[in-house]
Order: structure tokens, then sequence, then C-alpha cells
């Protein structure tokens, strides 16, 4: 794998659900005629042609760049097929997402204006809202439950209604005293039963400093709670001693390009501590060079993960190493990794990696099983517009694709825990009801009577 590869590797993103950030995309120039009809006047034309140029931009990225050749067999019959009915910016939007729907790979995709800013809102860590998060539901096969319209559903409690997975310490909905295990009953007034994961968020969220009212129902008690949407960060390091003289160091993604420095100055500050609980639950992925950063806080040289890219007309397939990016300040560390189901790709990379190279044990449940990375491209032709493309497969530093010793990446189920360990009954994080961060402490005593 060449230097050049390799930066582009690291400057990748790995993540479900968010999405990411930058290259360069050959500009299509299309041809003026030389004059305008009364229904369709210079602004007109100018308009038609970003749209064009921004659909045609798309078309040429995606054949240059999407790892699944195979996929591409018949993405010639694309290239002009919306020609006649692109009139618009949001036509060549709308029909680039057709296109890309087509190759049956979600991460490749189109985000218009406001996709890209909540994007940009996510890396910073960013948002407005009041502090929920939500769940997808899963069937017994692990799959995300989907409605008619293939959207996400949330999990629900016996009467279809979503219930609140976490609430996010410091915002509105923590202070207005929402918790884990609360059932949505109405928002605003309409019924919750039956919508979407994007329904239900779309409706919650709003504007600053607007209201929104939730009607709750914990256990037998009936609850209504207004309250104020306003921005909040998101770190995305968190940490604290446990007792025992252990450490408990989270990380809920690696979309900032600023999580390394934070694990370091976390680390320092549990220099002392005898172990390391290292919390990756729920945590989507994000950029590949944070998940480097990090790695080499926790070992010193070896491999982060074996990745399968496109070479002109073939993959290939080579290693990226760890390097001297950071201290390697907690390489001896005792440590365990607390995962589940929506620990995905940068998350499954780091996990992988301390799985394979210090055979580091992973408690809780299966990981979410993304082993694929997207290269994001704003689009020359159509400005405020990114385009995402699966640009590679990953592999753990044993060659191990995420899910259960499978090497064909197209069908993962996530990494096994070494550990398994069910969320319980009235879950909440990082407390005493935190039964598999419990679980990971017992672990993590047990490794460290081994040394």
């Amino acid at each position: 794998m060449s230097t050049r590869k390799n930066k582009t590797l690291v400057n990748s993103l790995v993540f479900t659900g968010m999405t990411a950030f930058f290259a360069a995309l050959t500009v299509i120039i299309f041809s003026i005629r030389p004059m305008f009809s009364l229904t369709e006047g210079p602004e007109a034309f100018e308009t038609k042609s970003e749209g064009l140029s921004l659909y045609h931009e798309v078309w040429e990225k995606t054949q240059e760049s999407l790892v699944f050749t195979d996929r591409l067999k018949d993405w010639s019959k694309w290239e002009h097929k919306f020609d006649d009915k692109i009139k618009s910016k949001a036509d060549g939007i709308k029909y680039a997402k057709e296109m890309t729907e087509s190759l049956e790979d979600p991460y490749t995709r189109v985000l218009d204006e406001k996709e890209t800013q909540d994007e940009s809102n996510s890396m910073q860590g960013k948002f407005v809202g009041i502090g929920i998060q939500f769940n997808a539901a899963r069937n017994e096969k692990g799959e995300v439950v989907q409605n008619k319209d293939k959207a996400s559903m949330p999990n629900h409690d016996d009467k279809n209604r979503p219930t609140v997975y976490r609430i996010i310490k410091d915002t509105p909905a923590f202070a207005a005293g929402i918790k884990s295990g609360d059932a949505i009953v109405t928002v605003n007034g309409k019924s919750s039963v039956g919508m979407s994961m994007q329904q239900l968020v779309e409706s919650i969220r709003g504007q600053e400093n607007t209201y929104v009212t939730l009607e709750l129902q914990r256990g037998d008690k009936l609850l209504t709670v207004k309250v104020q949407r306003s921005k909040f960060d998101i770190p995305s390091v968190e940490y604290h001693t446990l007792p025992d003289n252990l450490g408990y160091l989270q990380i809920t993604s690696f979309m900032s390009a600023n999580t390394g420095n934070e694990c370091l100055k976390a680390l320092r500050a549990m220099k002392n501590c005898r172990g390391i609980v290292l919390d990756l639950r729920d945590n989507p992925g994000g950029q590949v060079s944070s998940a480097k950063d990090v790695m080499a806080l926790f070992e010193d040289g070896g491999v982060l993960m074996r990745v399968r890219e496109r070479q002109g007309g073939f993959t290939s397939e080579g290693a990226l190493p760890i390097d001297n990016s950071m201290p390697h300040i907690a390489a001896k560390t005792p440590l365990v990794v607390l995962v589940n189901g929506n620990s995905a790709s940068a998350a499954e990379i780091v996990s992988g990696a301390l799985h394979d190279n210090r055979h580091i044990k992973l408690v809780g449940t299966k990981t979410f099983g993304k082993g694929l990375m997207q290269g994001v491209f704003p689009l020359h032709s159509a400005k405020g517009v990114l385009m995402h493309v699966t640009i590679a497969q990953w592999l753990t530093p044993n060659g191990i694709c995420p899910g259960s010793g499978r090497t064909k990446i197209e069908e993962p189920s996530g990494l096994p825990a070494d550990v398994t360990c069910e969320q319980g009954a009235n879950f909440e994080y990082d407390s005493p009801k935190d039964n598999q961060l419990q679980r990971a402490i017992e672990v993590l005593k047990e490794e460290i009577s081994k040394k």
C-alpha cells in the first residue's frame, strides 16, 4: 500500500449513521447554449446546469472510488438517465440520491445542505435539542427493525411507545428529570406510537429556545414535562476513578480530531490507577486518524487494521500501522473494553486491535459489525453538498472482519464479546445500575490478579 494511499485512509471516516468529510472531485464542464427562451432564462439555466453538474459529479466519483466494483457493472446506464428531468439543484440532489441508493450500500450517499450542516455539528460535538438518545430496535437475529418504508424503528414498550435509552448529562432533558426507560407517549400532543427513529428525533428537535412538551410513562405514573431546546456539547471523552483505584474512560465517538489528546489528558489524570475500563458502548465511530491516535496511547507499535481498497481495476490488501503519533502512556496498563451493539466502525477498529494485539477482553455484547470505510467529498459543482463513498473494507490485525470470524465483509455480524453481559433491567449508564460496567470491573480485577 502506497504512502499516499495510507494518508488517504488515515483521513477517512468509519462510522454508522453519522457522516463525514473531504477530498476533491472532478468538475464536469457542460457546454452552454447561446440563447435562452422566455420560459428558461439565464438564472433558470444556471440552476439546471448546477443540478446536472452535481448529478454527473456524483456519478463520476462513484465510478472512480467505490470499492464494490461488482456493483458498477451497469453503472453507465445511470450516467444520463435523468438529464431531461433535472431542472434545478434540488433535482440534481434528488436523482443523485436515487442513483446511489441503487448500489445497495447505505454508506455511499449524497448529503444535502441541511444534512451536511447536521454532520458538521456532529463532528464538532455541538447540537441543538434536549439531550435524549434512543436505541434502534433489533429482531432476534440482531438486525435493525424497519417499517414498510425501510426506516429504522426505535426500541419501544409493550404498547409500541418509544423508550428513552439514555439521557446526556448537563442537558435540558437531564435537568427536566427525564430518565432512561421512560416511554414517550406523546410529543407536543401527537401520539408517538409507530414513529420511526427519524420521525421521533425530528419531532423532538427544533429551533434553539423553543419548547417541546413530552408525555411520559414511568411505571404506573403518567408525567408531562415541558423542555426548552438549547445548544449543548457532547464531549468525546469522559473519565473518572472507580473504587479500588481503578479508572473509567469513556469515548463517545471518534469524530473529533482532538479525541486522542482528550484521552491523553484523561490517562495522565488516572496514571496511578491499577487498571482501566475503556467504555466504547454506543460509540458510532468517526475518523480513522482519531482511532489511530487513541491506539497509540495503549500500544507501542503494531498494526491498527488491515485494509482492502481499490487500486485501479483490482482490490489490494495492506496493513495500516500504529505509529508514534502519541505517547504510549497506557501500553502496559491492565485494560478491558466495554462494547455493545452500537459500538461501530472506528470503535470496532480500536476494540479489534486491542483484542488481537494485546489480548484485551471485550465485555458486553456483540458489536455493530461495520467493516467499511468512507471517504467524504465536497461537491465542487454544488456548494454545501457532500458525498460519502465506501472506499475500503477493513479487517482486524489478525485478518478478521467485524463478525464472528467471517471473511466476507458484506455480511458482518459484529465482533463477539469475550465475556457476554446483556444490559440489565433499570439500566443506567455509569452507575451501580450499570450491570455491564460492574461485570467489566470484575473482569478487570481478574486480569490484574494475573499480573
